[in-house]
């Protein structure tokens, strides 16, 4: 089994992304560089996350509570190489989120593979992109 290193801000090696955060007190969903974003900061200097998920069009990384410290996990890359076997889903976030925050949906991508007897399974499930929501004008 593969040991899983403490999280810090050098495993989150993207330049831009975006997240959503699960906090012992609530939910928090942005990019890096807004408002969320530094709440998100101080949540992981007070040791108050749950889990996170860093995203972006290229890859997502995972970090969660294992124990007393905040452990982070293999990322996980999009496939550009079989676009017939990628399934992309758009949620659209409860209105509670929606109210919060500027975003209306998730878009989230499925990777297909097939098993022994060639009945199609989803392999690996990655956050993609969250978009909608008013512009700076509007709100």
């Amino acid at each position: 089994m593969t040991k899983l290193k403490k999280f810090s801000w050098d495993e989150v090696e993207m330049e831009k992304f975006q997240f959503i955060a699960h906090l012992l007190d609530r939910v928090l969903i942005g990019e890096n560089g807004d408002e969320s974003f530094e709440q998100l900061r101080e949540a992981v200097e007070q040791d108050a996350v749950w889990e996170v998920h860093f995203f972006n069009t290229r890859q997502e990384i995972f970090a969660a509570r294992e124990g007393e410290e905040l452990v982070v996990y293999q990322s996980l890359m999009h496939r550009e190489d079989c676009p017939e076997r990628m399934v992309a889903r758009i949620y659209k976030l409860d209105e509670s989120f929606t109210s919060k925050f500027t975003y209306k949906t998730l878009e989230v991508r499925e990777y297909l593979d097939f098993d022994d007897d060639g009945l199609a399974y989803v392999a690996r499930t990655v956050l993609y992109k969250l978009e909608g929501g008013p512009t700076k004008d509007d709100r």
